[in-house]
């Protein structure tokens, strides 16, 4: 399991792989931590207000990217019991979503 994010929040880019159990995210405040959590919320489809981080999800582009867009990417396993029409998607799921600072999303 995998997270990559784009000018989101205050990272330029980030990418951090989970383990299969349990993972602790842990820093100095200001660090980062929460931009991981809202990034994963973000791309599954939840709104900018769930998060308690802004307002709009063009709030949550990176304010010093002249990119105008954030790109989060998630991707899960699909495998074992639970996996969802393995036989087309595979053993993984990948999610994408960009944010434009103009319009909307994708």
């Amino acid at each position: 399991t995998r997270i990559h994010c784009e000018n989101f929040m205050c990272h330029r880019s980030f990418t951090v792989d989970f383990c299969r159990n349990v993972n602790f995210i842990y820093g100095q405040n200001g660090s980062g931590k929460s931009a991981i959590l809202a990034a994963i919320q973000i791309c599954l489809g939840a709104g900018a207000r769930r998060t308690h981080r802004a307002r709009n999800l063009k709030d949550l582009v990176r304010k010093d990217s002249s990119a105008g867009y954030a790109k989060v990417r998630v991707t899960l396993l699909n495998k074992g019991d639970d996996a969802y029409k393995h036989d087309i998607y595979g053993d993984k799921i990948t999610v994408e979503r960009t944010i434009a600072t103009r319009g909307g999303y994708n």
